[in-house]
């Protein structure tokens, strides 16, 4: 199987049980934030607005991970 983004192409292998999560919800975090409140929030947007200046680049991953308790993992 092969989920294509509109710059990224992924192959996924079958897996019994494993759903692989829809292409509009995949993201990459680099820092989970938690719950913020509003103003932090709209900082936190305001000192990120330099990331849509950045220039396409690539990258490679290796391996993948997922949190939560083992039952509750999809």
């Amino acid at each position: 199987m092969a989920i294509f983004f509109p710059l990224i192409k992924i192959d996924v292998p079958k897996v019994e049980g494993l759903k692989p999560v829809r292409p509009d919800q995949l993201h990459i975090t680099f820092k989970f934030l938690g719950n913020l409140s509003d103003p932090s929030l709209q900082e936190v947007i305001k000192r990120l607005k330099f990331l849509e200046k950045i220039k396409k680049f690539n990258v490679s991953l290796k391996g993948v991970g997922a949190f939560g308790p083992e039952r509750s993992r999809r």
